[in-house]
């Protein structure tokens, strides 16, 4: 599934938000691996490229006031339990979206794909704990080489690999399976379907993944700059370390360096993650990729705007406004030309709104949902078409954010 950058306002509901992060999940191509009741559910993804061991999330919207988050390596729908529980920052609390965050005010923000979700009610809440949360797979691995493997426990332990490519002699790998997780060294490669290691803890059935590291599905924590993983390296067995990942972008003064002032804008950078310990190998593992970038300081409802072309978009005044229209009457556009854009509200009432635009006529567009009651546009004030927008966030990994956005209205 491709990623799905949902924004949208609703009901301010507890309940209400929870029925679109179901819709949601799904869209973005994560299974329902059990159904526990109306209120519990527990999803499962491999990732985009399908090769990731399976990472499961369990959400418990059962309360009048929060929902709550538990990511595990393994998860028995039968016995409605998992393996190797994590939470983000360790504890439960940082865990939940609590009710403080379902609002009206501000638009939710649901998006992801395969790899990893980012789910906010309230993207006016920075810095808070219980704004918040994020979880999946890193999207962008800088070593690649992961495939499945399976073997029998033994101190001499020989394992069998669905593909030899990266897995040369001499390797740290880590192998993860329902069993558990473990690192290891390969000592031989007596063929291509064939690695023997240092040792194997444990027995691995045919679900088992190997690689550097194996797994990287875990869940990040929002007011600090941490990635926690379900199966760390170091860890072994079904024993959950503490140990984390870094969230680091280029820092302040390399970034102001790429800053084009002339033309009012200015590159974004990856956010990577990194492990540097004193007890466990150090190594740069990923990055969360092209739809979750780090820039500058922003403030609530910021946003980045571009088109495919490189072109600045120009600016348009609002003369007139419906429910789902939005219309300057000195314009000439090309009928249709503008369908599946976006009108971003840059200066004046309402500004900081995204809406995505169904159609257009000569000088007026029609947005994919009604425009917000509690934060209305007013006239006189600019508007903009963008080919891409990304909305800033103050509060994920503690730093400047910036989020794609592809859909504005609720999902369906």
């Amino acid at each position: 599934m491709s990623y799905i950058g949902y924004e949208f306002y609703y009901d301010g509901t507890r309940a209400t938000f929870w029925g679109y992060m179901q819709t949601a999940m799904i869209n973005m191509g994560w299974e329902l691996h059990d159904n526990i009741s109306a209120t519990v559910k527990v999803y499962k993804s491999n990732g985009e490229s399908g090769n990731e061991h399976y990472g499961y999330v369990w959400i418990d919207a059962g309360t009048s006031t929060l929902i709550a988050f538990a990511f595990y390596q393994y998860w028995n729908s039968t016995s409605h339990t998992g393996v190797r529980q994590r939470l983000a920052g360790g504890s439960s609390t940082w865990s939940q979206l609590t009710g403080a965050t379902f609002q009206t005010t501000y638009p939710g923000m649901i998006v992801g794909n395969k790899d990893i979700v980012f789910i906010t009610p309230n993207i006016g809440i920075f810095n808070t704990a219980q704004y918040g949360i994020i979880f999946g797979h890193i999207p962008v691995r800088f070593d690649n080489n992961i495939t499945n493997a399976q073997g029998t426990a033994g101190t001499a332990g020989t394992i069998t690999i669905a593909s030899s490519a990266g897995m040369g002699v001499g390797k740290r790998i880590q192998i993860v399976g329902d069993e558990g997780c473990d690192s290891l060294i390969i000592t031989a490669s007596p063929d291509a379907t064939t690695r023997k290691l240092i040792a194997l803890p444990r027995n691995y059935g045919t679900g088992a993944v190997i690689g550097a590291p194996a797994s990287t599905f875990g869940c990040g924590h929002v007011t600090s700059a941490y990635w926690y993983p379900v199966s760390m390296w170091g860890d072994a067995g079904t024993t959950v370390g503490t140990t984390y990942l870094n969230a680091l972008g280029i820092s302040a003064p390399a970034l102001a360096s790429l800053v084009f002032f002339n033309e009012g804008k200015y590159y974004l950078t990856p956010i990577f993650l990194n492990n540097i310990s004193a007890t466990t190998p150090g190594q740069a593992v990923g990055s969360l990729g092209s739809n979750f970038l780090y820039g500058l300081t922003p403030a609530v409802m910021d946003m980045m705007i571009l088109n495919n072309d490189g072109s600045f978009p120009e600016v348009n005044l609002i003369t007139g406004l419906t429910a789902n229209t939005i219309s300057d009457s000195t314009r000439s556009w090309v009928v249709y030309a503008h369908g599946g854009k976006f009108c971003c509200l840059t200066n004046g009432g309402g500004a900081g709104l995204i809406k995505k635009i169904s159609s257009n006529t000569s000088d007026t567009l029609t947005v994919d949902s009604n425009w917000p009651s509690t934060y209305y546009p007013s006239g006189g004030t600019e508007f903009k078409i963008a080919d891409v927008v990304y909305r800033a966030h103050g509060g994920l990994f503690n730093m400047a954010s910036y989020i794609k956005v592809t859909q504005t209205a609720v999902p369906a």
